[in-house]
């Protein structure tokens, strides 16, 4: 059965680029920006991507060029790496966020951008609406409902024994995750079982320690982690020995060991491998 990562990455791959003629006059380039992967030919990410290239018959390396870069959680590293692709002059763009996406759009208006990740685009100011995006942006967004955060407050709520404190982990470099419906829609469905939702501000490597330090101290029987750039990356230390069971808007890799990981948003493959195919039928004008 085809992961569902894989499947995502090849249908924006498809949006992009077409095997067969279309190739024989010259090797297209595709440039990648990934928000927080390191270069790992077997990162889940970049190793969805490659399998939706290999499925579309494409062969890295030569009839297809592919030019990675990634920011490490880092959003202000985003403008300098679009840059590089813009130099490599890249035949499409394929971004992993509406964040990296906007700094793809303010970096060009001619090379077609894919946008395939988290993040809500018409927020954001990458497109004037989901069903017209206009200019050079299209792509596949699965960035969570509000009201998918009160659910996973109910979830908490109906699984974790007397539940009375919920940290939510926010990067504060996106705001949206407190200023909008999100954090809203958590923090009044955690009102309504007579639960504390507590906003836990984590930015970056330096931060975590004292974000695990601050959850047990608050004795937060719970965690929700909200997007943004740090925490789609991934928080890899601040283990501590408190058990916390954890739901997270975008699922990223790794987090404190011995506590209960709870996945989220399971098309994130799906998506990776189906931005190949989007990514195909941009170039060849479907």
């Amino acid at each position: 059965m085809m992961d569902r990562r894989t499947f995502l990455w090849g249908l924006t791959l498809g949006m992009l680029f077409a095997p067969g003629a279309a190739q024989a006059q010259k090797v297209p380039r595709i440039g990648v920006l990934f928000p927080a992967e390191p270069a790992s030919p077997t990162e889940p990410d970049t190793a969805a991507f490659r399998q939706g290239l290999r499925d579309l018959g494409y062969v890295e390396g030569k009839t297809i060029a592919v030019e990675y870069r990634y920011a490490h959680g880092k959003a202000e590293l985003y403008a300098e790496l679009v840059a590089q692709l813009v130099r490599f002059e890249v035949n499409v763009m394929v971004v992993g966020s509406a964040a990296a996406t906007l700094a793809a759009k303010n970096a060009t208006r001619t090379i077609p951008i894919v946008m395939v990740g988290g993040g809500d685009p018409v927020h954001s100011g990458v497109v004037a609406s989901l069903a017209r995006p206009g200019g050079n942006v299209t792509g596949l967004v699965f960035e969570a409902a509000p009201e998918i955060f009160g659910k996973y407050v109910e979830l908490l709520a109906e699984t974790v024994p007397r539940l009375s404190r919920i940290a939510g982990l926010v990067d504060p470099r996106d705001p949206r995750n407190t200023h909008t419906t999100h954090w809203g829609a958590a923090d009044l469905a955690a009102k309504r079982r007579g639960i504390v939702l507590q906003q836990v501000d984590v930015g970056g490597d330096d931060d975590v320690p004292r974000a695990f330090t601050q959850i047990t101290d608050q004795r937060a029987g719970a965690v929700i982690v909200f997007s943004g750039p740090f925490l789609y990356s991934g928080v890899s230390s601040g283990t501590g020995s408190r058990r916390a069971d954890v739901l997270r808007s975008q699922p990223f890799r790794s987090l404190a060991p011995r506590r209960h990981l709870r996945r989220q948003n399971p098309q994130r493959w799906r998506a990776r491998h189906a931005s190949s195919r989007a990514a195909h039928q941009v170039r060849v004008g479907d």
